[in-house]
């Protein structure tokens, strides 16, 4: 038979059972669930694809092979004297950034007025003719280009590209010379001049240069480009004789042989498309055991 001892050291075990249920509960209940991972800030991705407008300015180094009455008189010809300004470019265009890598655009361009000037001394039967030659140039410039993009670090994108298309190349201001005191046994004293013409032709370019991402759909450019316009040439001479002032069709004009540029261009893309956001960290469903 049980006791009344037995009896009570069961209730004592029942009673501390209980209450080591209870505080194990209590404890779980106030540690609570641990908390959940830090949720990333989700980032913009740069874009990949989309249309763009661009515009840029800058600055061409006009470069040339010759400056030259054309055609060419007989005899022996000495050109001195020569230089050609360069030229401010403002321009504008619209493209398409087919992915991260690769993109293309369609450009025109205005360049402004370059003054071209040299001396040709010819000497032919015995006798010398001197001129004194000057010209403005300004040029449309219209260019398909394609661009590789070389990969991007810290927003700067490095690029390289090509482009092909035409160039309008209009020559005014068009004067020739013959300085009395020059030297010259013919000619001396007389001088000539001719309209306006514009001279269109192929011209081809060469890029490369670095992208600075402002944001995912601005970017700013800096680039350098070769630019070849072929051989522009003016409209021929009227000739006025300086000592009976007879006016005369003359046979030739002036020409730029080999005319092109060392540009340095600055640029500015805006993309139209949306940027994409980076998918947020969503943590788990929370479950407990009690």
């Amino acid at each position: 038979m049980l006791n009344h001892k037995t009896l009570h050291a069961g209730s004592l075990a029942i009673i501390a059972l209980a209450a080591s249920a209870s505080a194990a509960s209590a404890a779980d209940m106030l540690r609570g669930a641990p908390p959940p991972p830090p949720v990333p800030v989700a980032a913009a991705i740069s874009n990949d694809s989309g249309f763009y407008l661009r515009g840029d300015v800058g600055y061409g180094y006009n470069t040339y092979n010759k400056l030259q009455s054309w055609p060419a008189a007989a005899g022996t010809t000495t050109i001195t004297n020569d230089s050609l300004r360069g030229a401010i470019i403002v321009g504008a265009g619209v493209g398409y950034q087919a992915n991260s890598w690769l993109r293309g655009d369609v450009t025109v361009e205005y360049r402004s007025a370059a003054h071209a000037r040299f001396r040709e001394t010819n000497v032919n039967g015995g006798q010398t003719y001197v001129n004194d030659s000057s010209n403005n140039n300004t040029a449309v410039v219209g260019l398909v280009n394609g661009y590789v993009d070389l990969g991007t670090w810290n927003r700067f994108t490095p690029f390289v590209g090509a482009g092909v298309g035409f160039r309008a190349v209009t020559m005014r201001d068009i004067f020739d010379y013959a300085p009395l005191n020059a030297g010259a046994t013919a000619g001396a004293g007389s001088y000539g001049s001719a309209p306006s013409k514009t001279s269109t032709g192929l011209a081809w370019a060469l890029h490369a240069g670095v992208g600075y991402e402002v944001s995912s759909n601005l970017k700013l450019e800096l680039g350098y480009r070769y630019l070849n316009m072929g051989t522009p040439r003016s409209a021929n001479l009227n000739c006025t004789n300086g000592f009976t002032g007879a006016v005369t069709p003359c046979t030739w004009g002036h020409r730029i042989k080999d005319y092109a540029s060392h540009d340095i261009r600055f640029g500015v893309r805006y993309l139209f498309a949306d940027a994409t956001p980076a998918p947020a960290y969503m943590p788990g469903p929370l479950v407990r055991k009690y």
